[in-house]
């Protein structure tokens, strides 16, 4: 979520008031997790774990877009241009060949 969206004031205040408790994630910096004050250690360490899952999923999507995106990028831009004018260069060629006297 956006720092700023009203979702985590929310969270912000619950953890201020002492409803939950601020987790931070070593491994995902500036990610924070909050968790249920009422939840014992290994609960909070499970649902911690279920989370790090999500965001490593979450990480290997966007991963795998972004690849896909750049191989079509590549395509569209290094290969379709250069195909293009060449199948352009063959027509006009074809057209102006077609235009010549042959001698007889």
């Amino acid at each position: 979520m956006k720092p700023w969206s009203d979702e985590v004031k929310a969270l912000e205040a619950a953890a201020e008031g002492g409803i939950s408790e601020r987790q931070f994630m070593a491994v995902y910096p500036g990610a924070i997790y909050y968790a249920d004050a009422g939840d014992d250690v290994p609960t909070q360490s499970s649902k911690l774990q279920k989370v790090r899952s999500y965001l490593d999923g979450e990480r290997a999507r966007i991963e795998s877009e972004y690849r896909t995106s750049c191989l079509m990028s590549f395509l569209y831009l290094g290969i379709f241009p250069p195909v293009l004018l060449l199948g352009l260069g063959a027509a006009v060629g074809w057209a102006l060949a077609g235009f010549r006297r042959t001698p007889q």
